[in-house]
């Protein structure tokens, strides 16, 4: 009766410890998350600060200079933005891809 009494007792003993570890694994994967989320959200406040610098740096004047500094004029300048507008139109005349035939019901 003793020998029942104090299996029983290790047995509780052994599932409390075992649901205190998995508790403890629970609370771990929680804080991690929460920090995971912290350093993103850091790291967006750093990119839109980056996006607002950039936005303060580059001005159609300065884009400009920096074109003819480069050599380009502005009737190259026009080309290239033609050429950018064509390639924009094919791309939104490009037919959307159809299914395969395994992904039809």
């Amino acid at each position: 009766m003793f020998a029942k009494l104090a299996i029983i007792i290790v047995a509780i003993g052994l599932t409390a410890c075992g649901l205190l570890a998995m508790r403890q694994a629970r609370l771990q994967a929680a804080h991690e998350l929460a920090q995971a989320q912290l350093r993103i959200a850091r790291e967006d406040e750093r990119l839109l600060t980056l996006h607002a610098q950039i936005a303060e740096r580059i001005t159609p004047e300065r884009i400009e200079a920096l074109a003819t500094q480069a050599g380009l004029s502005a009737d190259e300048e026009t080309m290239l933005d033609e050429v950018s507008d064509e390639a924009a139109q094919n791309d939104s005349d490009r037919p959307a891809e159809s299914p395969t035939a395994g992904d039809t019901p």
